[in-house]
């Protein structure tokens, strides 16, 4: 594997998982600062995703990650594009979206969270097969959606063969 310092173990199963997609959404769950985005970032990059877009749920409003209501000029109720997702790559694959602080995923957009991991989509906009779609969050401080966490593929991070803060001169 290509990442040195990520750990294979944790390299293998993302890349894996990304690519067939029939174990659940890869998730590197672990402690806060340890770099969860960071090695996403460069696995996916590694596997040829690019660009790698970051999402946050905990900040985003509803209206951002689902898309602001309007009405048709016949009076038909549709959604704008989600702003989480570049309009740019609506319509492309080989793009990575990375689900950030899953854990502090805001009540509101859980839901959102969920279809979009369970659907590939959020409202009208569906995500092509060629886009990988991974998660990271801290251990959860507050319960997440039992539906929501049984579409993941909880991943503990940093794995066994991890070396975060190794260094030669301790």
């Amino acid at each position: 594997m290509a990442n040195a310092g990520i750990g294979a173990s944790v390299e293998f199963i993302v890349t894996r998982a990304v690519k067939s997609g029939e174990r659940g959404v890869p998730c590197l769950v672990g402690p806060t600062g340890w770099g969860k985005t960071r090695a996403l970032g460069m696995i996916l990059r590694g596997a040829g995703y690019d660009p790698v877009v970051i999402c946050n749920p905990q900040v985003d409003l509803p209206e951002d990650i689902g898309g602001h209501p309007r009405v048709t000029p016949d009076g038909f109720l549709t959604f704008t594009q989600p702003s989480m997702i570049p309009r740019e790559l609506v319509d492309k694959d080989g793009w990575a979206l990375v689900v950030d602080e899953l854990d502090k995923s805001r009540e509101d957009n859980q839901s959102a969270m969920l279809s979009l991991f369970e659907e590939r989509r959020i409202r009208h906009t569906t995500l092509k097969p060629g886009v990988a779609l991974v998660a990271a969050m801290n251990e959860p401080k507050r319960p997440l959606r039992p539906e929501l966490l049984s579409r993941l593929l909880l991943l503990p991070y940093p794995g066994p063969d991890t070396q975060i803060l190794a260094r030669g001169d301790l």
